[in-house]
């Protein structure tokens, strides 16, 4: 899949080869947030219900608050999205390509897919790696769910960015709510506010199994912030898998279609009329 022109290299190799270092250094700081994102290129569809296509893009600030990069995504039509990451002055250091198909279930992350095929990371007007999605079953009662692993390559190793590992404490909190719901209905509830209090943490883990890393999902001002990773004892070419898998997994949830489950009706012909175009 081709990308579009939005996301082309700079022809002068000299630029892009600064934009490269001054992206590692960003992602040598310890953190990173991912702001809160902003809509552009919005084509809607009939009655202005739906969108049809959209620019999606997420502010990347470093520790000290500043924006220093971007994730740009570009959305042509639903579940197609050519991701790009860019510099403040517009320089891309990286993009990748992908249709998401075949829509099986949706996670807490708002990714739904199934296994996909692996997706080519560009870095540096070169190849550099791949991402691709590994679906594992995970459940509190009897292992019945399923939840998606996201899994980027590069030159060195691979990285994981494993959804079902989670803050131990809110793993804990979450079973505590099932098994309580079982006795009552309060207890369910008590156990499931606890567990809203510790943040939504992804681990991110190396070929090891060991956990190098985070993309936490904050609890408070979520219009502010989007998610924060943490590099902890990544290596730079780990950083890189990391943010590109997070590139991957927004591109996935901005490319979803929407839903009009529960709206009356007119809204459900108005969808499957959508569906016909």
């Amino acid at each position: 899949m081709d990308p579009p022109s939005a996301q082309a290299m700079t022809a002068d190799p000299s630029v892009v080869d600064a934009a490269v270092r001054f992206c590692d250094d960003v992602l040598a700081s310890p953190t990173i947030e991912l702001l809160c994102p902003f809509e552009s290129n919005v084509k809607w569809g009939e009655f202005f219900v739906m969108w049809r296509s959209r620019t999606v893009t997420i502010p990347i600030a470093n520790p000290a608050g500043a924006k220093v990069l971007s994730i740009v995504i570009e959305v042509p039509e639903y579940d197609v999205f050519h991701g790009s990451i860019v510099t403040a002055e517009g320089v891309c250091v990286a993009r990748m390509s992908q249709r998401i198909c075949q829509r099986i279930l949706t996670d807490p992350a708002g990714i739904a897919t199934k296994n996909q095929t692996p997706v080519p990371i560009e870095w540096d007007s070169a190849y550099f790696g791949e991402v691709l999605v590994r679906m594992k079953r995970f459940n509190c009662f009897d292992q019945s769910s399923v939840w998606p692993d996201v899994i980027a390559r590069g030159p060195g190793g691979s990285i994981i960015l494993d959804m079902a590992d989670r803050h131990p404490t809110k793993v804990k909190c979450n079973k505590a709510g099932c098994f309580g719901a079982f006795f009552g209905f309060l207890p369910g509830v008590i156990c499931a506010c606890f567990a809203l209090c510790y943040p939504g943490e992804f681990h991110i883990k190396d070929s090891a199994g060991e956990k190098v890393g985070g993309f936490e999902t904050p609890v408070s001002d979520p219009k502010k912030k989007k998610g924060v990773l943490h590099f902890e004892g990544m290596t730079s070419e780990q950083r890189r898998l990391a943010l590109a898998a997070v590139m991957f997994i927004e591109g996935a949830r901005a490319s979803a279609k929407p839903k009009l489950e529960g709206y009356s009706r007119p809204y459900k012909e108005i969808e499957r009329r959508l569906q016909k175009i």
